[in-house]
């Protein structure tokens, strides 16, 4: 196990030697290239906290669909992974398994007030009655 010098030294390092930069960078880059499910897997979990177990689960207890608007989730170009992983940004905790346009809806409806008295719409429903689940 690296001890938290070794690991010290090793950032002065990378942070002053351009040359051992470049080859950590290198081999980086070759590891993600060669393991394109575990670095989009090591991604998710570092961005939304959820493991590819949690994806699974959300996806069996959606049927395959999305949260919001019950579409299928399916690749299409703009998300190619078909489904986006969402998460509350206050607990960190996964919510669901979103389509694309409902991930970028719900996104920018968070960040606005919505007057008071008009009418609950999915957003809200989804927002307000889906505590995240405990996987």
């Amino acid at each position: 196990m690296t001890s938290e010098r070794d690991k010290a030294r090793e950032r002065e390092r990378y942070a002053t030697d351009p040359e051992f930069r470049a080859r950590k960078l290198a081999r980086s880059r070759a590891w993600a290239e060669a393991h394109p499910e575990r670095k989009k897997a090591l991604n998710r979990r570092r961005v939304t906290g959820f493991t590819q177990e949690d994806v699974e689960r959300f996806r069996a207890l959606q049927e395959g669909l999305c949260a919001i608007c019950k579409r299928t989730l399916v690749r299409e170009k703009t998300f190619p992974a078909g489904e986006c992983a969402d998460h509350c940004h206050t607990t960190g905790r996964p919510r669901g398994l979103l389509c694309g346009a409902c991930n970028i809806a719900i996104g920018h409806y968070e960040h606005f007030q919505k007057p008071s008295g008009l009418t609950l719409d999915p957003y809200d429903l989804y927002l307000s009655f889906r505590d995240p689940i405990d996987l």
